[in-house]
């Protein structure tokens, strides 16, 4: 290699990382971008002031292992929030803008447009539509992208859009509605063309059983690495807040069972487990081993604050089956792809609980 193309090459790789610094030290506490993301050439972040209540915590999210490519730009207020969750490429000029989320293990092609806005228009016809924004200033809906989506070449994802784990979504398509999980839509505006597998939760899932993992909806670590590396231990790593989907239940079980071991020595920990929107619970541990049964059903104790919200984000689509949300209390969301505990088995059962 000459002088030339070594001194070519690191002011390239030296572009990776750069352009955004100061930005981030300037706004430390309103953006977060993990040590080993990677930006390229003349991406932007881009932070507005809101004259709504602003966030508490980071505006902007770039976790660890993600790649954000050149000339893309990320858009956001500061009542508002893009997480951008670990192991996610985003490839060149791209607009994120609003209030988006995209979760593990996404792949997006160049010349995509996502945004949680869009212009008033309606409300008033007779008025222009610069002065209707300005009545309606936060109109918006957020956008949720689960993990392991495909998005193509110049798509545009409307507002309030929420797509399913597992989707591709074919180039020049205009995503106006839901997508759901593990299916192809193509077209403006986007429809199904055909399905990736038959998205059927089943009553149990074990960790070494692959067919079960499309129903560890989000948080879990599922690379074939990942896997790997904790195939001895005998569980799936776990994030700090997952979603799981198991079958209907119809009334044949009071209780989901989970088991499983924190990856290392917590101490003390807390675990929030809600069921659906009807059961939530804090469960405490003191060892490395989780063997909780949950109730299915509404109990009397008045659950936590907020239990609920991530219940809320998951795709209206899935609330006909059991959905189970675990969240770990009191630890970083935002820290590298971290596992702090693994799952062996989740699955409906019928035990006799205090409820």
């Amino acid at each position: 290699m000459t002088i030339v193309k070594k001194i070519y090459h690191r002011l390239l790789k030296g572009f990776k990382r750069r352009p955004i610094l100061p930005l981030l030290k300037k706004n430390r506490r309103r953006i977060f971008v993990d040590s080993s993301a990677s930006f390229g050439f003349r991406s932007k972040i881009m932070l507005y002031p809101s004259p709504a209540q602003q966030l508490t915590g980071h505006n902007v999210i770039v976790s660890g292992n993600c790649h954000i490519g050149n000339q893309t730009e990320i858009h956001t207020y500061t009542n508002e929030r893009v997480w951008i969750k670990p192991f996610t490429s985003i490839n060149d000029n791209c607009r994120i803008i609003g209030n988006v989320t995209i979760e593990r293990y996404c792949l997006l092609a160049s010349n995509i447009f996502i945004s949680s806005g869009t212009h008033v228009a309606f409300t008033h016809p007779a008025m222009l539509i610069k002065d209707q924004d300005r009545l309606f200033p936060f109109s918006g809906k957020k956008v949720q992208i689960e993990e392991d989506c495909w998005i193509g070449w110049g798509v545009v994802v409307m507002p309030g859009v929420n797509i399913g784990k597992g989707a591709v979504i074919g180039a020049n398509a205009v995503v106006t509605k839901d997508v759901p999980p593990y299916t192809v839509y193509v077209g403006s505006p986007a429809k199904k063309l055909r399905s990736r597998l038959d998205f059927d939760p089943p009553e149990q899932i074990l960790y070494q059983q692959e067919e079960g993992h499309p129903y560890l909806y989000r948080g879990f670590a599922l690379s074939q690495s990942e896997i790997m590396a904790t195939a001895k231990e005998k569980f799936i790593g776990a994030g700090n807040a997952c979603c799981v989907i198991l079958a209907q239940n119809r009334g044949e079980h009071n209780a989901v069972r989970i088991t499983g071991k924190f990856t290392s020595k917590v101490g003390a920990a807390e675990m929030l487990v809600t069921v659906n929107s009807a059961s939530a619970a804090v469960y405490k541990f003191q060892g490395e081993h989780i063997d909780i049964f949950v109730p299915a059903q509404a109990g009397d104790k008045q659950p936590p604050n907020d239990a609920f919200s991530l219940y809320e984000s998951i795709g209206d689509g899935l609330k006909q089956y059991t959905c189970v949300c675990i969240q770990i209390i009191n630890m970083e969301p935002h820290a590298k792809a971290l596992c702090p505990w693994g799952i062996s088995s989740i699955e409906l059962v019928n035990h006799e609980i205090q409820l």
